[in-house]
C-alpha cells in the first residue's frame, strides 16, 4: 500500500475543520490521539512500541517516497489547520467515513464540545452526495502522482455543481494519465499532441490498439476504448468550459457530466492495469526495509 495525500472538495473540509476545529470539537492532543491511530490501521508499518517511534517510522516512509508534505506532528499555527493536515493524511474513502462517523456517532472524545447536530446532519449529507469509485481511485495512485489522484476527484466532485468544468477536467485527466504512462513506457510524445493522438501512442504501447488484435471481439473493445477517447476529448470541446459557446449549445446536465467522467476513470484506470500486465514498469509499492 502507498501512502498518499489526497483531499476531499473544498466544501467539504471546510466545513468539517469549522464543526470539529472551529469553536468546538477535539483539542489538538486529542485530534492527533484520533489521527495516529487512524494512520496506524492504513500505514504498513512495523509495530513499534511508543509514539514517538511511530512517528519517525512514518516520516522516514515519507522521505523514501518523497511526500509533498512534511511531517509535522508539532503544534499547528489553527487547530483548523491541524485538523485537515492530519486528515489528508488517510486515503480518501476513509476520509469519508471518518467524517461520517464523527456526524452520526459523535461519542469521540471533545474536550471543546460536541458540534451542533445540525451541522453534523448537513455535512453528512454533503458527504454522501460525493460518491468516490474506490477501484478507479487506488489504480490511479499506483501512478505515484498526486497531480492525477486530485484531478479525478476535482472531475467527481464538479458532476453536479459546475458540469461544464467536469467534462473538462475529465480530458485533463486522460491527458495526464496517457502522458504518465507513456513517460514510464518510455514512449515519444509531443508536448502539442491532443488527448486522441497521445491515447494512440499509449495504446500502441500497450498493445491494446484495435490493429494489433487478432480476435473480432477484442478490436471492437479496443475501438470502443478509442472512440470513448475521442468523445471526452469531442464533448469536452463542445460543451466543456473551455471554449466560448453560442445560443445554440446543448445543455450539459450532471447526469451526462457524471456519465462521461465515469467513462473517463474507467479507461484510465484499465490504462494503468494495462501498463502494470504489460510488465515494463512493475507496480509503484512501498516495501518497509
Amino acid at each position: 500500500m502507498v501512502l498518499h495525500r489526497e483531499e476531499l472538495p473544498y466544501e467539504i473540509r471546510k466545513m468539517a475543520s469549522e464543526l470539529f476545529a472551529g469553536k468546538k470539537g477535539f483539542t489538538q492532543e486529542e485530534m492527533k490521539a484520533l489521527f495516529t491511530e487512524e494512520i496506524r490501521k492504513v500505514v504498513p508499518l512495523p509495530l513499534v512500541l511508543n509514539e514517538s517511534g511511530f512517528w519517525d517510522r512514518l516520516g522516514n516512509t515519507m522521505v523514501k517516497m518523497q511526500f509533498d508534505q512534511k511531517l509535522r506532528p508539532d503544534p499547528f499555527p489553527t487547530l483548523k489547520k491541524a485538523f485537515e493536515y492530519w486528515l489528508s493524511l488517510l486515503p480518501l474513502w476513509r476520509q469519508k467515513e471518518l467524517l461520517l462517523e464523527l456526524c452520526r456517532k459523535p461519542n469521540f472524545p471533545m474536550g471543546r464540545g460536541k458540534p451542533p447536530i445540525s451541522g453534523r446532519n448537513e455535512l453528512a449529507a454533503l458527504l454522501t452526495s460525493f460518491v468516490i469509485d474506490p477501484h478507479v481511485s487506488q489504480a490511479l495512485q499506483r501512478l505515484d502522482s498526486a497531480y492525477v489522484t486530485n484531478t479525478w476527484v476535482k472531475a467527481m466532485d464538479r458532476c453536479g455543481s459546475d458540469p461544464q468544468g467536469a467534462i473538462t477536467v475529465a480530458r485533463t485527466l486522460l491527458e495526464s494519465v496517457c502522458k504518465h504512462l507513456l513517460d514510464a513506457c518510455g514512449g515519444a510524445y509531443d508536448g502539442k499532441d491532443d488527448l486522441p493522438k497521445l491515447y494512440s501512442l499509449l495504446a500502441n504501447e500497450l498493445k491494446i490498439a484495435p490493429n494489433q488484435q487478432s480476435e473480432q471481439a477484442l478490436k471492437r473493445i479496443f475501438g470502443s476504448c478509442q472512440s470513448i477517447v475521442d468523445g471526452v476529448g469531442t464533448l469536452r470541446n463542445q460543451l466543456g468550459d473551455a471554449h466560448g459557446q453560442g445560443k445554440a449549445n446543448m445543455e450539459l446536465t450532471p447526469s451526462l457530466a457524471t456519465f462521461t467522467v465515469n467513462l473517463a476513470g474507467t479507461v484510465a484506470m484499465f490504462l494503468v492495469q494495462a501498463w502494470e500486465a504489460d510488465q515494463r514498469t512493475p507496480p509503484l509499492i512501498l516495501v518497509e526495509n
